[in-house]
């Protein structure tokens, strides 16, 4: 699994609410602060791809719903992943 971990800055006024996140693939798997983010603070978006034995070019979209407009944001995944070497 490849782990990627996305500061969220809330440059707002109020505080900023990650509503929750959404992904377009079932091998990333997203999680999300959970407490408001006050402004000038940061919170995280985390993502975990499970590639399940593939390599190659990934491009994975995950959307983070807030409570700013636009509601919907994205964030995009991407990876280049090659096969392990084989032990010998």
């Amino acid at each position: 699994s490849v782990n990627c971990v996305f500061e969220v800055v809330n440059k707002g006024d109020i505080p900023l609410i990650i509503l929750g996140v959404h992904v377009n693939c079932g091998c990333v798997k997203a999680t999300h602060s959970k407490e408001s983010i006050k402004p000038g603070d940061s919170g995280t978006v985390t993502a975990t791809l499970f590639p399940k034995g593939q390599s190659g070019r990934f491009l994975k979209t995950i959307y983070v719903y807030t409570n700013t407009t636009p509601r919907k944001n994205i964030v995009r995944l991407k990876a280049f992943i090659t096969e392990p070497k084989k032990k010998q």
